[in-house]
């Protein structure tokens, strides 16, 4: 019945993270592919339609995501709370690494929500141009470390 258990929050934690990471993918590469396409304040109006569309869903997930992992953990035999106290083995350094990267990429998340919303009322054509450029970065930060959990999660799974 255990097993059962572990294998139905590892199938959601799984989904879960596969929503936010192909949300992230997608919302970039639309938006990098709008830029060549259409002048800059339609593309920024767009992708901030769709960005509302699909932002709970997305933050929904992650949340999902990193919800379950430490459950994930305590099938593993690693106590989630002590850590961040004290890594003892390779897995548990990995595990560590995933819990603070999950941390930050909340926090880029959230940072960049604010971002976006900032960005449609500014009329300023330099504050534009930088507060897009300071979104792009962060987006673009979001993914990579985004893609960077699923690597380290395939690298604690077979170690």
């Amino acid at each position: 019945m255990l097993l059962t258990w572990i294998i139905i929050i590892k199938l959601i934690h799984v989904i879960s993270a596969a929503i936010w990471i192909g949300g992230i993918i997608f919302t970039t590469f639309m938006s990098r592919g709008l830029r060549r396409e259409m002048p800059q304040r339609e593309v920024t109006a767009l992708v901030q339609k769709v960005g509302r569309i699909i932002a709970s869903p997305m933050r929904i997930s992650l949340y999902i995501a990193i919800g379950t992992g430490p459950f994930l953990l305590l099938s593993r035999g690693i106590n989630p709370i002590t850590l961040l106290l004290e890594v003892d083995t390779f897995v548990e350094a990995l595990a560590a690494s995933k819990t603070i990267l999950a941390a930050i990429i909340v926090v880029l998340a959230i940072y960049h929500t604010r971002i976006g919303s900032r960005l449609s009322g500014l009329e300023d054509e330099r504050e534009y141009s930088r507060t897009r450029m300071k979104l792009i970065v962060v987006g673009w930060l979001s993914l990579i470390l985004t893609l960077a959990l699923p690597a380290l999660g395939t690298i604690m799974r077979y170690s």
